[in-house]
């Protein structure tokens, strides 16, 4: 697990048995665009390049267009396409040609450009309420316009950002694969196997929609992009009372400030005196809601995939940002040899990748209870200096306190942060010297 520095994925895994390895790279991004971050990314691209020496990296898996997954690709571009790359694994979110796929990018496309609408509406308005929603926007959203915004979270279609760019370098690393949630790839002359989990070919799975022929693939995307279009009238029309329909209250349910002075001195004397109470602004908060569910959205495109050692059936799972839909979706998977394989996978699980940096909803609760092998270890990519987490006003936690708090129990201590290396309490747990790998922590199974 390579400390990226912020939060962020960047996990290589090598099969080793005497003389032969087989080298494989999940992700490698960061949250932020920084000239630290690139710095940081460079370095580890070339950290990657000396693990694999004269190799071509045997897989390179990007799970979902992300930035804290694929801005690596993008600021270590040369070095990644000088690595190569023997196999590319993509979803079938990115399969081109897939109408579906295609429908769900449009969707989101729709939805990002209706918040780079209300961004450019907010700017305008000036004042300290639009000035903060603002801010929120664009912490969770990239809606800037050139390739390097500052703070790019998804990649719109259409519009070229930084994990635009990073999909690309992973493209030009070498052939193409599109997984599908039920395949089963033998790798490492079939010494490992590897199942497909999600993302699911259904959204009913994910959003509980079962959209009708001809319609939107999502129709949860669609309503949202309606919502997000209601939210830029209103701001565009606050100074308008000729176009208030889509105000919470309009004119006809208003009463002018200078009117109800007689009337209500000391109820407006106390709203004015108590700027925590009032509710002017509350619903412009309805874009920063949106903001976050777009960004839940490509979360829960994620590539799922769990490694089965084949000698011993342990398996490694690795779940990107996965959140409750994508889980949820695994045990309708129709697996390819017509066997089912998610209680066996589960139970033999020894190392999990946590997911989505060890957010509150992005571990199936029931999974990780049936993750019940003895030798169970779990690796978080979280970063306690992330300004997301040390620094903003609603800082986000991460890891979730009961998730963390679990993960300790489920696993007696054997769990590994970015930032902090190996838990003090854990029973059995490897030995990692902080100062002998300077950009990763390694682990051996």
């Amino acid at each position: 697990m390579f400390k990226v520095g912020a939060l962020g994925d960047c996990f290589l895994l090598r099969f080793i048995e005497e003389e032969e390895q087989f080298n494989i790279l999940i992700d490698c991004g960061a949250y932020w665009n920084s000239d630290a971050a690139e710095t940081r990314l460079k370095l580890i691209a070339q950290e990657i390049q000396e693990l694999v020496g004269d190799n071509q990296l045997d897989i390179v898996v990007g799970t979902h267009q992300h930035n804290d997954h694929y801005s690596g690709f993008w600021f270590a571009k040369e070095t990644f396409e000088n690595i190569g790359a023997e196999h590319v694994w993509l979803s079938w979110m990115n399969e081109p040609g897939n109408e579906d796929a295609e429908a769900i990018l449009e969707e989101h496309h729709n939805l990002r450009l209706a918040l780079q609408n209300i961004r450019s509406a907010l700017s305008l308005r000036g004042d300290q309420a639009g000035k903060a929603l603002l801010e929120e926007v664009e912490s969770l959203v990239d809606v800037n316009e050139d390739v390097r915004p500052n703070n790019p979270v998804f990649a719109a279609k259409k519009r070229i950002s930084v994990p635009d760019e990073g999909l690309k370098t992973i493209r030009n690393m070498g052939p193409e694969s599109y997984l599908h949630p039920g395949q089963i790839k033998a790798i490492f002359e079939e010494k490992v196997k590897v199942y497909v989990l999600g993302p699911p070919k259904n959204y009913k799975s994910l959003r509980d929609t079962n959209p009708n022929k001809g319609q939107s693939y999502d129709k949860h995307l669609k309503g949202l992009h309606h919502r997000a279009t209601e939210v830029l009238k209103t701001i565009e029309a606050a100074n308008d009372e000729s176009a208030n329909e889509s105000f919470p209250f309009n004119s006809n349910f208003k009463n002018k400030l200078e009117e109800s002075q007689t009337d209500l001195p000391k109820l407006i004397q106390q709203y004015f005196d108590n700027p925590a109470q009032r509710i002017d602004d509350s619903w412009t908060k309805s874009a920063e809601q949106l903001a976050i569910r777009l960004n839940s959205y490509t979360n829960n495109t994620s590539l799922v995939l769990a490694f089965e050692l084949v000698e011993s059936g342990k398996v490694l799972l690795f779940v990107g940002d996965a959140q409750m839909g994508n889980w949820l979706s695994w045990d309708k998977v129709e697996w390819e040899d017509g066997k089912e394989h998610l209680e066996q996978l589960l139970e033999q699980t020894v190392f999990y990748k946590v997911g989505h940096h060890g957010s509150h909803n992005s571990t199936l609760k029931p999974a990780l209870e049936a993750m019940t092998h003895p030798e169970l270890m779990a690796m978080i990519p979280v970063d306690k200096n992330d300004p997301n987490i040390s620094s903003r006003k609603r800082p986000w936690k991460m890891p979730a306190a009961k998730l963390y708090e679990r993960l300790l129990e489920k696993t007696k201590g054997r769990v590994l942060r970015m930032d902090e290396g190996p838990h003090e309490s854990g029973e059995g747990n490897w030995e990692i010297d902080p100062e002998e790998f300077v950009l990763y922590w390694m682990l051996e199974i």
